[in-house]
């Protein structure tokens, strides 16, 4: 069978590429409408579309800045493109499976082919979700929708949609290598999430004003505090001159949130995963294009009493968390909710067997 995966973000490109680890025996080619597709490299997946990186890194509706920049970067010929590329490939493959929100649903009927949709970016806990035309295009056009969450398969099942929950494929995208981070025994550690995108450089910069105070505070109270860093495999970590308690990792996602006994998250998909697996999250609107106040409020409608939202100020921030770290039932509290909001592993497999099996839909 020949599958196209329609994307549209680096969160989705990497859930898009964890799906086709379980696929066997299969045509498989991607289509990442917003950025270059960096998670399929290296995997037997044939890249399509332009590939090109803009400067709102996907996320355009953020702000008006945002737009205009993204505008002046060529947008509208990068869309038109695409669109052509993708109306290109009518008849070209027996199933599009969209990854996303309404960009790929859209992706999918441009090239007029049974599609199978996989609602990660879009959830009834947020105070937005599913507009009535998304609904509408799902129940019309799409062989199955599998939403990331229970209430918003219920939800979408009401409006018509056939729908089915087998789990969310995002916390299949977490890896463990088991490598001994040397963290001294009995010390607070944080890990640190300053973001996969252009937005780095600006978040940790004030992650390290966060991180001065509170070992400050560490060191007032008798403790030891360690600060371990998850770094995009693509970011330069050597313009960061990190303190002594601070260390900068690449590939170590899922090691460093393991250990952590909370994390300070800036990110997307990570902070979620990270909440997932049950540690206490912690944020603050920074001051590039991806984690905006708005970025910071519907995350916390997504994910509850587990994300919890400080002031970006040092000394504010740091009170805050560590009033968490010495807070045992708040923690756990905040794990839990964070473990029932994003679910259990184990999806991908299930959507690999629907895939395998779509024919039969």
């Amino acid at each position: 069978m020949k599958i196209l995966f329609i994307t549209n973000g680096h969160g989705e490109d990497t859930i898009a590429a964890r799906l086709i680890e379980e696929l066997r025996g299969h045509d498989v080619s991607a289509f990442p409408v917003v950025g270059e597709g960096l998670a399929f490299e290296g995997r037997d997946v044939k890249v399509l579309g332009p590939r090109r990186k803009m400067p709102s890194g996907g996320f355009i509706y953020q702000s008006l800045q945002n737009i205009i920049k993204d505008i002046s970067s060529g947008l509208a010929s990068t869309v038109i493109k695409e669109i052509r590329e993708l109306r290109g490939l009518k008849g070209k493959f027996d199933l599009v499976v969209s990854v996303g929100d309404i960009v790929p649903i859209a992706g999918a009927l441009f090239t007029k082919t049974k599609f199978i949709f996989v609602g990660c970016a879009k959830s009834d806990y947020y105070s937005y979700s599913y507009t009535p035309w998304e609904k509408f295009l799902l129940k019309k056009y799409c062989t199955l929708a599998l939403p990331r969450d229970i209430k918003t398969t219920e939800g979408l099942k009401k409006k018509g949609v056939k729908a089915r929950y087998v789990g969310n494929p995002m916390m299949d995208c977490i890896r463990m290598t088991g490598a001994d981070l040397g963290v001294p025994k009995g010390a607070f550690v944080v890990g640190v999430l300053p973001g996969t995108r252009d937005d780095t450089p600006l978040n940790m910069e004030d992650i390290f004003s966060v991180s001065e105070e509170l070992s400050k505070k560490a060191a007032a109270g008798g403790k030891e505090i360690v600060f371990l860093v998850a770094a995009s495999p693509v970011s330069d970590t050597s313009i960061f001159k990190c303190p002594d308690n601070m260390r900068i990792y690449k590939n170590m996602f899922g090691d460093i949130i393991n250990r952590s006994d909370l994390v300070i998250g800036l990110s997307g998909t990570g902070s979620e995963q990270a909440a997932g697996l049950g540690k206490p999250v912690v944020s603050f609107p920074g001051r590039g294009v991806q984690y905006t106040a708005l970025f910071a409020k519907r995350q916390k409608e997504l994910l509850g009493e587990a994300l919890f939202i400080t002031k970006r100020e040092p000394g504010a921030a740091a009170s805050d968390i560590w009033g968490i770290l010495n807070d045992t039932s708040r923690s756990q509290k905040m794990g839990a909710a964070g473990k029932d909001r994003m679910g259990a592993p184990g999806a991908s497999k299930k959507i690999a067997e629907i895939i395998n099996n779509a024919n039969s839909l």
